[in-house]
């Protein structure tokens, strides 16, 4: 397995502008200081606490032509997991618009179609929102979309009963010693004043497990760029995503269809949720590549 690296910066934006936006957040916000400081370039990286990439080096070709000769290589057969920032797969897609046809499907976590957002001004989804104009190419493509926003995850929180199913799980792994460190304030004396939620996983149960979902509706979605003033500020519904009962586009076809799910079958889902975090580790590939 490989490490790909990915783009610097969100297509318009650099660290600068959004550390502003960052402090409006407050303390207690998880993805605060993402953007604190310059991304370090791929000679300055360090092992991440779970020990498992501590000697993979990353690859000489970067992400974006990953993501299309993979394409190219394997034509209708690739899905991807889009569970950050949408900025590579735009470059992508734009950089060769004849992989576009070819991909399979994009599963996402992102947006947020009726639910209130929970980045800058409550106007968008994180993801989305730190590039928006990313989000924006791909969900003008015709690539078929599968998408899991906050409508979905915020009807999934993580309760003290799933968090001790894995925070004490024996024989306990690297993976559960993380997981209780970092969600262990949650359920203490006083835990902070907002519930965690599971957000990503859920995406990944989607792709893993289409069945999942209980409730996914054909909707038309757009994302809203518009900057207060020369791309220097954040207009009030940067980043939000905009909902169409119908083709906002009929003559010149901008939108295509995304698949939204609202619901999930949360205890079938959670049992999942519970087993990939309890697995033994180190997790084995099938067919794992020697070549690091």
């Amino acid at each position: 397995m490989k490490v790909y690296v990915g783009s610097q910066y969100p297509l318009l934006h650099d660290y600068k502008a959004y550390l502003y936006e960052e402090q409006l957040f407050g303390p207690t916000i998880d993805y605060v200081g993402a953007y604190a400081a310059p991304q370090p370039d791929p000679n300055h990286l360090v092992p991440p606490p779970d020990a498992f990439a501590t000697h993979t080096r990353p690859a000489k070709e970067d992400a974006v032509d990953f993501i299309i000769q993979s394409i190219h290589r394997y034509p209708n057969e690739v899905s991807i997991l889009a569970i950050a920032p949408l900025t590579n797969i735009a470059i992508a897609v734009r950089k060769d618009p004849s992989i576009i046809p070819l991909i399979k499907q994009i599963v996402f976590m992102g947006g947020q179609v009726y639910a209130p957002g929970n980045a800058y001004n409550d106007a968008g989804e994180f993801n989305w929102w730190f590039d928006p104009e990313a989000a924006q190419v791909v969900l003008r493509t015709s690539i078929p979309k599968l998408i899991v926003p906050l409508d979905c995850t915020n009807t999934v929180p993580l309760t003290k009963e799933t968090y001790q199913q894995i925070a004490d799980h024996q024989p306990s792994t690297i993976v559960t010693e993380l997981y209780q460190q970092h969600f262990a304030r949650f359920f203490g004396s006083a835990p902070p004043p907002y519930v965690p939620y599971i957000y990503d996983t859920i995406a990944l149960g989607c792709l893993v497990n289409p069945s999942f979902s209980t409730d996914s509706r054909s909707i038309w979605l757009d994302i809203d760029t518009v900057t207060a003033s020369a791309n220097t500020t954040f207009g009030s519904n940067y980043g939000k995503t905009i909902p169409y009962s119908s083709d906002p586009y009929p003559s010149i076809g901008v939108l295509a269809k995304s698949t939204v799910v609202f619901a999930i079958n949360t205890p079938a889902f959670l049992k999942f949720y519970v087993d990939l975090l309890t697995r033994p580790v180190p997790v084995k590939f099938e067919h794992e590549s020697e070549d690091k």
